[in-house]
C-alpha cells in the first residue's frame, strides 16, 4: 500500500541527528491511496511580456472531444507573481474575456468578462468556460495574460513585470450529467483546531460535516471522500494578504513535509486544512479580517510547484490565549461546503456589495452567499453543479 511507503520513508529514511516529522499521514480509503493520478499538463507557451507587462498571443489549441480547458498559469522560474487572463477569444473571435473595461475589473477578478476569471496570486487555475449556459464550442483558444501588481491588481508598472509567464492546459471532456462524481480529500488537522488532541484519526464531529457537504452536494451527483488524515502543529496565527500567499504556501509545506518530493502524490486531491487563526489583510484598504474560511484562488487545485491550494477553516479567533471553537458539526459542515464550491469554481452568489455572480438560477438565498451562515436553508443551484462538475479534481465512477 502506498501510503506505508510514505510512513516507511518517515521513519526510517532520515539521518539519526534529524528528528522526521513528528506523523505521516494516517490512510483512510487504500484504494484511492493505491491509485494516485498526475495531470498530464502540455506548456502551451511561455508568452515574454513587455514593459506595460501584457503577454504576447498563445494559441491553446483544443482535443476533438474537449468541450473546454484548463489553463495553468505561473511564472517558469518559481517565482511569485500575480497575473490576469487578459483576453480570450475563440476559433470565430468570440470573446470569453475581455480586456478591462473600468477600474471595477482590476480587482480580485474580472467584472466585465463574459467569463469570469481570477487573479492568480503565485499560480493561477482557470477553468473555461466558468460559467453556465457555456459558449458556442471551438477548436481553439486565443489567449493573453497580463502582470498585475500584487498588493492593488493594479498593471505593473515599467519594468516591474516578470520577464514572461508559462501557460499549461488540459483538455476538458465530455461527462454525461448523471455520471457520479467524487472529489477526494486529504484532511490536515493543525494544533489550532479543536480535533487536533482527538485520539481518533476522523473525530465523529468531522465525519458528521463532511456528512452534511455530501448532503449538499448530492443533488448534483457530486460527494467528498477523505482518502488520508494528518496532525500537524501548522503556523497559527497565520497572516497572510490577498496579494501575497507566502505564509499559506509556509502552512501547505509543512502540511506535506513527510510526502515524497514535499507534494500529494495526487494532483487532485483537495486539502481541506483546519487551521488556528486565520488573519486576512486589504494592503489597499488597511483592512484586516478574520474570515471562517480562505480558499487561495477560485477555481483552486493543480497549483504550480510550491504553491498553496486548497480549503482553510478557521479554528479558534485571533485574540492572544483564544481556544479552539467547537463548531457544530451541521455549521461547519455548511462551511466547508461553501469554501469547497470556491474551490470548485463558484463565485458568491451575492456579494457584500450587492454585486452577483453571471449565473441565472443563483441569489442571496443560495450557498454561496457572502453570509451563508445568515440562510435557513441554504442549497446550490443546477447551474453552480454544472459548473462545479467542470473541474479537473472530480472523478468518475
Amino acid at each position: 500500500m502506498l501510503l506505508l511507503g510514505l510512513l516507511a520513508a518517515c521513519s526510517a529514511s532520515e539521518p539519526p541527528d534529524v528528528s522526521p516529522p513528528e506523523v505521516c499521514w494516517t490512510p483512510l480509503d487504500d484504494a484511492a491511496l493505491a491509485s494516485p493520478w498526475r495531470a498530464s499538463w502540455r506548456t502551451v507557451g511561455e508568452p515574454m511580456l513587455d514593459e506595460a507587462g501584457l503577454g504576447a498571443e498563445v494559441e491553446v489549441t483544443l482535443g476533438t472531444e474537449a468541450t473546454g480547458t484548463v489553463l495553468r498559469v505561473s511564472e517558469p522560474d518559481g517565482s511569485a507573481a500575480c497575473f490576469q487572463l487578459h483576453e480570450v477569444r475563440d476559433a470565430a473571435g468570440g470573446a470569453w474575456v475581455t480586456p478591462p473595461a473600468s477600474a471595477e475589473d482590476y480587482g480580485p477578478y474580472c467584472l466585465s468578462c463574459p467569463e469570469r476569471v481570477s487573479v492568480g496570486v503565485g499560480s493561477g487555475l482557470y477553468v473555461l468556460p466558468s460559467g453556465d449556459p457555456v459558449p458556442a464550442s471551438t477548436s481553439r483558444l486565443r489567449v493573453r495574460v497580463a502582470a498585475r501588481e500584487c498588493s492593488t491588481f493594479l498593471p505593473t508598472r515599467t519594468g516591474e513585470a516578470p520577464a514572461q509567464l508559462r501557460i499549461e492546459a488540459l483538455d476538458l471532456a465530455r461527462v454525461e450529467e448523471t455520471r457520479e462524481g467524487v472529489v477526494f480529500l486529504e484532511v490536515a488537522i493543525t494544533s489550532g483546531s479543536v480535533f487536533h488532541a482527538d485520539g481518533v484519526a476522523l473525530p465523529a464531529e468531522l465525519v458528521q460535516a463532511f456528512e452534511e457537504v455530501n448532503a449538499l452536494l448530492r443533488p448534483g451527483q457530486l460527494t467528498v471522500r477523505p482518502v488520508r488524515v494528518r496532525r500537524v502543529d501548522g503556523e497559527d496565527p497565520l497572516d497572510f494578504q490577498r496579494g501575497d500567499l507566502t505564509a499559506v504556501d509556509r502552512l501547505q509545506a509543512s502540511v506535506h513535509d513527510c510526502d515524497e518530493g514535499g507534494a500529494a502524490p495526487d494532483d487532485g486531491w483537495v486539502p481541506v486544512v483546519l487551521a488556528g487563526c486565520l488573519r486576512l489583510t486589504d494592503p489597499v484598504l488597511k483592512k484586516t479580517t478574520e474570515p471562517e474560511g480562505f480558499v487561495p484562488h477560485i477555481p483552486d487545485g493543480l497549483a504550480a510547484p510550491g504553491r498553496a491550494h486548497g480549503v482553510f477553516i478557521r479554528g479558534r479567533d485571533c485574540r492572544e490565549g483564544s481556544q479552539p471553537i467547537a463548531w457544530p458539526a451541521g455549521y461547519l459542515g455548511r462551511l466547508i461546503a461553501h469554501e469547497m464550491g470556491h474551490y470548485l469554481g463558484l463565485y458568491h452568489s451575492v456579494e457584500e456589495d450587492g454585486t452577483a455572480d453571471l449565473l441565472g438560477d443563483t441569489g442571496a438565498d443560495n450557498l454561496m452567499s457572502w453570509r451563508p451562515s445568515s440562510l435557513a436553508s441554504p442549497s446550490f443551484s443546477a447551474s453552480q453543479f454544472r459548473v462545479m462538475r467542470r473541474h479537473p479534481a472530480v472523478r468518475w465512477e
